[in-house]
């Protein structure tokens, strides 16, 4: 997908499409093929012109399992920039995949890709768990204050909600250690925070369970070393070393979960102890009283 259009690509340069575009919100029927030295793209029933390859591009051509469906991987990316194509996971839903003629009715991995939905839906985002997370942006800075205001529906009571930041003891300068993160552990709700001086965190157990299927409201306000957690009608705070009072990130803000290749770099450093994302709904999220248009990420992981 490229501005709405569906673009059929092959080999070096090579690329089809139709001029149409498709991010309507409705269901539309792709087929694509390669036989030999052409290739054709029809897109509910429209074909857009085949394409031609050259006899020695179909010899340099290196088809070869596995077959990624709606993003390829971390380790891919050079090559799609490379190629000029997207990096990022295509944002809706895929069903009814066939391949030659088969069937592809369940994968042999799965990251972080939900289940469609029809009919009538709500504002905000949806996490399947699995990795499936957001960035909401690329080099968040906390600093000194920060104010997070969102509504969860979970259907998990435990599972990362949002983190910022890196647990790494070998890094260099001011920046050693520094994150914020808040996370669920069998129904408690946490938020932790290293401004470089040590860890210190804060934690509500809600009057009524989190499952309960009823959006619950949570509010995480920083001022300098302090940091105040609210869950619905219940509140607590922490006051952290006051040697130092900024969170100096500057890292990706994940929301929902954090990524498998983050948790791999991680490994041997002190981690949260939860690793699992979240399962459940997210909406109305204000980050310093901005809010958070979920459909309007382009980085967005199976949520």
């Amino acid at each position: 997908m490229s501005k709405g259009r569906i673009r059929f690509s092959v080999g070096k340069h090579k690329e089809i499409f139709n001029r149409e575009k498709y991010n309507d919100g409705k269901w539309h029927s792709v087929i694509f093929s390669l036989e030999k030295k052409r290739f054709r793209l029809v897109v509910d029933g429209i074909r857009a012109q085949d394409g031609q390859l050259k006899i020695d591009e179909v010899a340099s051509l290196e088809l070869l399992s596995p077959l990624y469906l709606g993003s390829a991987p971390e380790s891919l990316h050079h090559y799609l920039k490379w190629k000029d194509l997207p990096k990022h996971s295509v944002l809706g839903c895929l069903r009814n995949f066939k391949m030659n003629g088969t069937a592809m009715l369940k994968p042999t991995t799965n990251h972080g890709a939900g289940p469609c939905f029809d009919g009538q839906l709500q504002i905000g985002a949806y996490f399947p768990g699995k990795h499936a997370h957001v960035v909401i942006e690329d080099n968040f800075v906390v600093g000194a204050n920060f104010e997070l205001l969102f509504d969860i529906r979970p259907r998990s009571l435990t599972g990362v909600l949002l983190h910022v930041g890196n647990f790494s003891q070998a890094r260099h300068g001011a920046s050693v250690g520094h994150h914020l993160s808040l996370y669920m552990l069998n129904g408690e709700v946490v938020a932790q925070v290293n401004n470089g001086a040590g860890e210190f965190m804060v934690s509500v157990t809600p009057k009524t369970a989190l499952c309960d299927g009823a959006f619950h409201k949570i509010s995480v306000i920083k001022r300098n070393n302090v940091v105040q957690l609210h869950v619905d009608t219940v509140d607590n705070h922490k006051i952290g070393p006051p040697s130092s009072t900024a969170t100096l990130t500057r890292d990706p803000l994940y929301v929902g979960g954090i990524p498998e290749t983050a948790l791999q770099r991680q490994q041997h450093q002190h981690w949260l102890p939860v690793s699992s994302s979240f399962v459940g709904c997210i909406q109305d999220m204000r980050i310093n009283g901005s809010p958070v248009y979920f459909e309007r990420l382009s980085k967005a992981f199976g949520a």
